[in-house]
């Protein structure tokens, strides 16, 4: 083989696999990305829903002392 040969072969190898690579590691950063964004709203529901209760208690306790 002449070293033309080699390096036409090792490109025709190193692209696809370049490209491969690429888009799996851009698959992967944007599935953390998917992620981090479904941790943030999540979170951000548990602090809604911990305020709704906070308020729901505070309104009963309010309710109890206009009764009395």
């Amino acid at each position: 083989m002449t070293p033309t040969t080699l390096g036409l072969l090792a490109l025709s190898l190193y692209i696809p696999f370049g490209v491969l690579f690429y888009g799996m590691s851009s698959v992967a950063r944007r599935a953390d990305t998917l992620d981090a964004k479904a941790r943030a709203i999540a979170k951000q529901n548990l602090r809604r829903r911990r305020a709704e209760r906070a308020n729901a208690r505070h309104a009963f306790a309010g309710w109890g002392l206009a009764v009395v």
